[in-house]
């Protein structure tokens, strides 16, 4: 009686294996990557960034934080 027991509580093991490879992926990753964009101004123009650091206000710690920022523009020159 356990020899059939443990035979068939294996054969219902892989069978489960089995099912939940051929599982479709696609639940995972709904949303197609998004588009990118190449910008290539002439030859006269040049990018200027400044960095720095922003107080930001975070509402999951209760607390304002410091948080890095970036903001770039194009120059003729």
């Amino acid at each position: 009686m356990a020899k059939y027991l443990f035979a068939s509580s294996a054969a219902a093991l892989v069978i489960g294996l089995a099912l939940l490879e051929a599982a479709p992926v696609s639940a995972q990753s709904a949303r197609p990557p998004r588009p990118r964009i190449e910008i290539r101004p002439g030859p006269l123009y040049h990018r200027e960034c400044v960095d720095g650091l922003r107080p930001v206000s975070n509402k999951y710690v209760g607390r304002t934080v410091l948080m890095p920022y970036m903001r770039c523009w194009w120059v003729r020159g």
